[in-house]
């Protein structure tokens, strides 16, 4: 009994400081700019909501069961009661807290991500610093991370673009811009995309191929893919020919390819088959 009354004031205790500390926050958020981290606090409503009720059901049950003057049918049915009472409270609450988590996650060294979507709707996106392992605070997705990332997954050097356009450079090859961004939950960029246009482009002026060729731009206006033309069904052959010149230019000359893959599309010309 001892252990179990023990137990429950600790619970309690947690638990209390878990909602003073949340109440703090949320009054002071405009100056202190911190929240509890994602797992701190669904640990935290899981010790307040769960735990401790039901630690205080099994003291009293235990109080319960140890008065021999309360009568033992009435003893079962406070017993059962509560119980059942837990039982009903435990259900509806990990629902609440399940549907209630926000999805956090680790992009980079100091960048969370997290999608502060309320249930059914649409993921909104913030970005937050760890700060002392349990909070948090807002950021931004800023240069120095973008370069960050980029150098850490390429294993390159890249430089913020000098005239502001908020893209970062392959530092060997300053002409590529790249763009760093947000997918899902995930950090993306279209550097090999970038990469595979700049070589493919290159190929055809080294190689003298005629072939007309054009890039297609994507949603936002960035270049998106190189299409080589297609003029009719006796074109084939030669096509094949060009395109196979151009890929082994492309591998022969930057070792990106042989990680990662570039794409190349073949559309008709007006007129062809």
């Amino acid at each position: 009994m001892k252990r179990i009354v023990k137990a429950t004031l600790i619970s309690l205790g947690i638990s209390i400081f878990y909602m003073v500390l949340s109440s703090v926050l949320t009054i002071t958020e405009d100056f202190l700019q911190l929240s509890l981290r994602t797992w701190v606090d669904v640990l935290g409503k899981v010790m307040t909501a769960l735990v401790t009720p039901l630690l205080v059901v099994v003291t009293l049950a235990v109080w319960i069961h140890k008065r021999e003057r309360i009568h033992s049918v009435i003893r079962g049915i406070l017993t059962l009661t509560a119980g059942a009472g837990y039982l009903f409270w435990a259900y509806w609450t990990i629902l609440f807290i399940a549907l209630g988590v926000q999805e956090e996650r680790m992009l980079a060294p100091g960048l969370l991500v997290t999608n502060e979507s309320g249930f059914l709707s649409k993921s909104q996106y913030v970005y937050y610093r760890p700060v002392a392992v349990f909070f948090k605070t807002p950021t931004e997705l800023t240069d120095e991370i973008r370069q960050e990332y980029l150098e850490r997954k390429y294993n390159r050097e890249f430089v913020t673009d000098v005239s502001g356009s908020g893209f970062l450079c392959d530092k060997e090859f300053p002409e590529v811009k790249v763009s760093v961004y947000l997918g899902g939950m995930a950090l993306n960029d279209d550097y090999v995309r970038q990469m595979t246009l700049r070589y493919l482009s290159e190929s055809c002026d080294a190689l003298g191929i005629k072939r007309g060729h054009h890039i297609t731009q994507d949603h936002s206006g960035r270049e998106d893919l190189f299409y080589l033309e297609l003029d009719g069904e006796d074109d084939i052959q030669a096509l094949a020919g060009d395109l196979s010149r151009m890929i082994s230019y492309c591998v022969e000359h930057t070792e990106l390819f042989e990680t990662y893959y570039g794409n190349v599309g073949v559309s008709a010309c007006e007129g062809g088959a």
